[in-house]
């Protein structure tokens, strides 16, 4: 029998599992702490599918006088 402040609270099931969160901070968070780690990797695989495109991407050319990595023609007049 539980005993102190949290004795007369009705068990929190996990939102995945449904299986009675014994931890503050599990209960906190809704899942588990297997439940938790399976979530956070789903998360980060959606994330990481939804990335940015690899690579730097110029948007504006103003201010910029001169060749750099982005020009595509070869310079031949070097003083």
């Amino acid at each position: 029998m539980t005993t102190g402040p949290d004795a007369d609270r009705p068990p929190v099931p996990c939102r995945d599992c449904k299986t009675p969160l014994k931890s503050a901070q599990g209960q906190a968070r809704g899942r588990g702490e297997q439940c938790w780690r399976e979530y956070r990797r789903r998360l980060r695989a959606a994330q990481a599918a939804t990335a940015a495109p690899a690579g730097p991407v110029r948007t504006s050319t103003a201010g910029l006088d001169g060749p750099d990595l982005f020009t595509t023609e070869e310079i031949t007049d070097v003083e």
